[in-house]
């Protein structure tokens, strides 16, 4: 499954700055700065992929997560 794939790919490569799946989800106008702000609060505290979080917070619908993760599969080389 594509989408279970791309989550693996976001754990390789969620340690590099240009390739941070939020920043790529607001320059893809998919999410704003505070609700990247918001579920990367509960994610410290919640200890939950940022990709899932954002999918349960209804702020990224999974078609949106899987083009964003394969986005930074490609720019992350």
């Amino acid at each position: 499954f594509l989408f279970e794939k791309c989550l693996v790919r976001f754990n390789l490569f969620a340690k590099k700055e240009k390739g941070r799946l939020g920043n790529i989800l607001i320059n893809q106008g998919v999410i704003n700065t505070q609700q990247l702000e918001e579920a990367l609060k509960l994610q410290k505290r919640d200890k939950v992929m940022l990709g899932e979080l954002l999918i349960r917070m209804n702020y990224v619908k999974p078609e949106q997560l899987t083009h964003a993760l394969i986005f930074q599969g490609e720019c992350a080389t």
